[in-house]
């Protein structure tokens, strides 16, 4: 019994660090998807307003590149919490994958005790 109970929990360790992991991953593959839309945005703002020339008449007054740049800053907040949502629901079905092995764990715990188990075999053999 004792090799079982060692076993499952070599697979629980096993399944915990799975998910660490698959986190860890998710989570690098959300800040790395927005800094490419980041990346993608400042480099339409540079390629819409390119330095000013002698030979070019002017460019959008600085106004206007200072209020783009704050909606720039808007959207990366909105994307933030958006990603930040999607995570904490996911971590939310994770913990409850964790709770529902835990208690499984105690159940197989208390149906399996070797007291029990024990008093089983001597009961039916009696």
């Amino acid at each position: 019994m004792n090799e079982e109970k060692k076993e499952w929990l070599e697979n629980f360790l096993d399944l915990t660090k799975k998910i660490n992991s698959c986190l860890a991953q998710e989570e690098a593959e959300v800040h790395l998807s927005e800094l490419r839309k980041l990346i993608s945005v400042r480099q339409q703002a540079i390629n819409a307003f390119p330095e000013k020339t002698n030979d070019s008449p002017g460019v959008a007054p600085e106004q206007e590149i200072h209020e783009q740049e704050i909606e720039l800053w808007e959207e990366i907040k909105f994307l933030e919490a958006e990603n930040q949502e999607k995570l904490k629901a996911h971590l939310s079905r994770l913990r409850e994958e964790i709770t529902n092995i835990s208690s499984y764990k105690n159940i197989y715990k208390s149906y399996y005790s070797p007291v029990e188990t024990k008093s089983l075999f001597l009961d039916r053999y009696d």
